[in-house]
């Protein structure tokens, strides 16, 4: 089942790490790179993404992440000194080897656990190539942010026991997005409550009139004579539209010639 825009963002690393407290690295520039801020949600926040956190996330997974989570750690900084130093002794071997055949090589090797223990190191008998790396390509902090990254990524999935890998997205999806966020976003100005609040999801089903009749008896929908999308199609609601008619509906929204309105 394909999670929703909302349903998605209870795995973003901030909200995830508030409600399973697990620590999860993120982007943040104020925030040292071995310690994680704590993460704050407002209440209005914490009330949206609470019951979709309980209803995702595989709760047992993350019991067992909390409770190894410090043994985990301790195994895995010995693991990656031990790694550190049979790798200095490797390349003092192929330096040796190189030398006796007289070859060149270049060695590029990264831990995959980010963290005050990882490590990224860059080794070749050739001083002017490794300037040319790091000047024209920086290979060895593109390969340090894949390898350590991708590592992040994976323990992330397995936690929660759901894929959240960003995709490219087709165009036929970005539009659903698109439109989903302009209908949301035009409910929630007409009710003058947060884009993202709970009681401001656009019907999605056939009939979004009376669909938003139930959330409000008051709510309307208001189309101008410039509008673009009939209102037969209007009826078949956003499931029921092909992708034209859902981008007729978008270019509605974004020209006024649809809105939502608060009749008192």
């Amino acid at each position: 089942m394909e999670l929703s825009g909302i349903e998605k963002e209870v795995f973003s690393p901030p909200i995830f790490q508030f409600f399973s407290k697990i620590p999860c690295s993120y982007d943040n520039d104020d925030e040292d790179e071995d310690e994680l801020a704590e993460i704050t949600l407002t209440q209005e926040e914490e009330e949206l993404y609470r019951p979709l956190y309980d209803r995702l996330v595989n709760h047992e997974k993350v019991k067992m992440v909390v409770c190894e989570g410090p043994i985990s750690q301790n195994k895995t900084s010995t693991a990656l000194k031990q790694a550190e130093s049979n790798l200095q002794r490797l390349n003092s071997e192929i330096f040796t080897v190189s030398k006796f055949y007289n070859s060149t090589y270049y060695l590029l090797i990264s831990s995959r656990v980010p963290g005050a223990h990882s490590f990224c190191h860059e080794y070749s008998n050739d001083a002017g190539w490794l300037a040319i790396t790091a000047s024209r390509w920086t290979l060895k902090a593109q390969f340090e942010a894949y390898s350590q990254a991708r590592e992040l990524q994976e323990v992330l999935e397995k936690s929660v026991g759901v894929s959240i890998v960003k995709k490219k997205k087709k165009p036929s999806d970005e539009l659903k997005e698109k439109l989903r966020e302009a209908l949301n976003t035009t409910l929630a100005s007409a009710r003058g409550l947060p884009v993202k609040s709970k009681e401001c999801v656009f019907p999605k089903t056939k009939d979004p009139a009376a669909g938003l009749k139930k959330l409000d008896s008051r709510l309307e929908i208001v189309r101008s004579e410039q509008s673009t999308l009939s209102l037969e199609l209007l009826k078949l609601g956003f499931e029921g539209l092909k992708l034209e008619q859902k981008r007729l509906w978008l270019a509605d929204i974004q020209s006024g010639a649809f809105k939502v309105q608060l009749v008192e």
